[in-house]
């Protein structure tokens, strides 16, 4: 087939609808809650698609994050005060384990602070 002007448009444009197409899909499992981000994770890599690349926003990162949270509390209250991890301790945890979403805790944070302050600001 010779890659004319036009064949070159069809073919971006077909690329570009199957993108969209995948990461509407892929959205709208993460949506789903926590079990559904780790579905689209284990689709993304089946597909060669980096889990940085994903759609994620702060919602999507909680949903992940949540699992971890819990066992992360837990594991902090079995040890008591005295031995539990300090905050910065917690933290590098927590970026070692979002590494896949191209998120660090800090990042989260902020922006998730930036959520509440846009929520607050509207309800004014």
């Amino acid at each position: 087939m010779k890659l004319t002007r036009k064949n070159l448009r069809h073919l971006i444009r077909r690329q570009l609808v199957e993108a969209t197409e995948y990461e509407d899909a892929l959205s709208r499992m993460m949506d789903s809650g926590p079990d559904g981000v780790v579905q689209a994770m284990n689709l993304a890599q089946s597909l060669g698609i980096p889990t940085q690349e994903l759609p994620w926003d702060t919602e999507r990162v909680a949903a992940f994050m949540s699992d971890f949270q819990t066992k992360q509390i837990r594991r902090q209250m079995a040890v008591g005060p005295e031995n539990a991890m300090s905050p910065e301790e917690v933290d590098v945890e927590l970026n070692k384990f979002l590494k896949p979403t191209g998120w660090t805790i800090e990042e989260w944070t902020r922006k998730a602070h930036d959520r509440i302050d846009i929520g607050h600001t509207w309800l004014k």
